[in-house]
């Protein structure tokens, strides 16, 4: 017998592929997706975790700071049902803050105000933060590790606090989520740049790890308390939202996120197909190596992992580097020298080359995929032709949210 399997990537590619039950060794499928976000967030505003209602801890008059991931899906509906909360307790508009962490690469946020009443969405104002601006960060504490510590003074002068975020597997903090919204996001261009780094490849997303113990230390500091999470569905959807006590919050949204986005592996298969949506974090480079890393947790050496993608974006500084090196494996020691915003995502794409076969189906130049060491796949008929095999195979979609889990951690 055989299976249908439609895939969708990008923003509007999709696919079916027809393969036989007994060549197909494993599948995943996202969780689904809310329908009501707004309605989900007020809901949890009323029964948060941990913590009491929110409209208990807002008074009229109360400078609010409400700081967002920039990453985070369908975030004008998240920051929708707080304003519904935040309006019924007489906090005005102009009184709240939306507060945008930075990153290094300064890719384009979208307006979390769009989805608000009129009214509300011109009083209210958004802060990006400027690592570069000295005036736009003041002294927090020193950590017990004697770092000293600069954040937002937005933050910092707030009367109220809370944070809204996805959570989600990161090479470098296990989870992201809670506390990681702020540091090194709202820091100096000092701390981010301190924090770029190739990930940790040989922990579970569970075990301790340096940034996130320096990322909790000082959400402790600041005395934080409220954070709204969500876990993602496939493509700029969420599944699941939850409010409430920052670390509870994030501890059962990270719980969420390891039932439902995680993998479990007892073999390798000499093909994996990965997809790739299009995402609140945008469709670029990140999300390949993402999935990517996926992909060569899953398949075996030299086999090959087919990404379907509609990628179209420029070379970033790492994966231009890619073209410059003899092997993937030559690129990882400049990686680390060259420090630059697309280092995970380089280096992930470099380890996948590494360790097998890259084919890319995407909307950039054949000879430039090739350039890159992938072989370029150009439509779905040469798509299934790849997969026409007798070989098993694995197939993942959403790939660049899962987290494999293998009972062995052998390469």
């Amino acid at each position: 017998m055989s299976t249908e399997i439609r895939l969708t990537y990008g923003r509007r590619g999709a696919c079916s592929l027809t393969v036989s039950d007994e060549r197909l060794v494993g599948r995943f499928v996202p969780p689904p997706a809310i329908d009501d976000v707004r309605e989900q967030v007020v809901r949890a505003l009323e029964t948060p975790t941990e913590y009491p209602p929110l409209r208990q801890a807002v008074v009229a008059g109360d400078q609010v700071t409400i700081v967002v991931d920039r990453h985070t899906p369908q975030a004008d509906q998240l920051v929708l049902g707080v304003w519904q909360v935040l309006e019924a307790c007489g906090v005005n508009a102009a009184d709240v803050i939306l507060l945008i962490p930075a990153t290094l690469t300064m890719a384009p946020v979208a307006d979390p105000r769009r989805s608000l009443p009129t009214a509300a969405r011109e009083a209210m104002r958004m802060v990006l933060h400027d690592p570069t601006d000295e005036k736009a960060f003041g002294y927090l504490a020193t950590t017990t590790g004697g770092e000293r510590v600069y954040l937002s003074k937005t933050l910092l002068d707030a009367d109220l606090m809370l944070v809204i975020g996805d959570v989600a597997f990161d090479p470098l903090l296990g989870y992201r989520g809670g506390g990681s919204v702020l540091y090194p996001g709202l820091s100096n261009i000092e701390a981010m740049r301190k924090t770029v780094g190739q990930g940790h490849d040989e922990l579970a997303p569970g075990d301790s790890r340096p940034l996130r113990q320096i990322v909790d230390e000082i959400t402790w500091l600041l005395g934080l308390q409220f954070a709204v999470q969500v876990v993602p569905a496939s493509g700029d959807r969420v599944s699941r939202v939850i409010a409430g006590q920052i670390d509870a919050a994030f501890r059962e949204a990270s719980a969420d996120l390891l039932q439902h986005w995680s993998y479990q592996a007892d073999v390798r298969t000499p093909v994996v197909v990965v997809a790739v949506d299009h995402d609140a974090r945008g469709h670029d480079w990140t999300q390949i190596g993402a999935a990517l890393e996926v992909g060569r947790a899953l398949v075996s050496r030299e086999g090959r992992v087919i990404v379907l993608s509609e990628l179209r974006s420029d070379l970033t500084p790492g994966v231009q580097l890619l073209r410059e090196v003899r092997s993937p494996r030559d690129a990882l020691r400049p990686l680390r020298k060259l420090q630059s915003g697309d280092m995970q995502a380089a280096t992930q794409i470099a380890r996948a080359l590494d360790w097998s076969g890259v084919s890319l189906l995407s909307g950039l130049p054949g000879d430039l995929v090739e350039e890159l060491g992938m072989l370029p796949v150009d439509a779905n008929e040469e798509l299934e032709r790849l997969i026409e095999s007798e070989e098993a195979l694995t197939i993942i979609a959403s790939a660049q949210h899962v987290s494999v889990i293998r009972p062995d951690k052998a390469e």
